[in-house]
């Protein structure tokens, strides 16, 4: 899943992808902006404090909430 929210900087919108990651611990979903995405990232869960890494099936799952955000 992603979100999209757009801030308005010196009158230029600019648009600002993050994707959620879901915490395997407590099932959290956290953001992580897209320009920080990188495989094998560490983020630490808010709620339970577990790592939680970027996996290849994470980044596959991104390609397809992006291409369902795309076609509509």
């Amino acid at each position: 899943m992603c979100i999209l929210s757009v801030n308005v900087l010196a009158w230029e919108p600019v648009m600002e992808l993050s994707i959620r990651l879901e915490c395997p611990q407590c099932s959290t979903t956290l953001p992580l902006p897209l320009h920080e995405l990188a495989l094998g990232r560490r983020q630490t869960c808010d709620r339970c404090q577990s790592p939680v890494r970027l996996t290849a099936d994470s980044l596959s799952r991104f390609a397809q909430d992006l291409r369902c955000y795309c076609e509509s």
